[in-house]
């Protein structure tokens, strides 16, 4: 069952620039560095274009990006090099998939960790 990654309502109203910035400034080839959508949004706030109460880190920039994946709003995917907008076609589709996969070795990883910790606590 999936549970849904829920946001406040000024993070919603981010939602749409963020998919805007990702369909126009990125691609398979061009990705874009997540201290580097931050500082986009953060000079997009101090500019008046943008209004989010908090910082726009790293943090509320995941948190973001899965609210778009999990609603299927548009087809981000990331790896080490950044993100970026899957293209509607053959490599696109590879692209999505290695990203799912990816995620979903992240989050056995941290199952496998927070069991550890569990552990270690019983043995206390």
């Amino acid at each position: 069952m999936r549970r849904e990654n829920t946001l406040t309502s000024d993070e919603k109203k981010l939602v749409p620039i963020l998919v805007d910035l990702f369909e126009t400034k990125s691609n398979t080839n061009r990705r874009l560095y997540g201290k580097e959508i931050c500082t986009i949004f953060t000079i997009m706030r101090d500019n008046g274009e943008v209004k989010y109460g908090g910082a726009f880190n790293i943090l509320r920039l995941q948190k973001l990006i899965n609210y778009i994946r999990y609603h299927e709003i548009a087809p981000i995917c990331s790896c080490n090099d950044g993100y970026w907008m899957a293209s509607n076609d053959l490599e696109g589709k590879i692209e999505l998939i290695a990203t799912a996969e990816s995620l979903e070795r992240r989050t056995e990883g941290i199952k496998n960790a927070a069991g550890g910790l569990r552990a270690i606590a019983m043995k206390m």
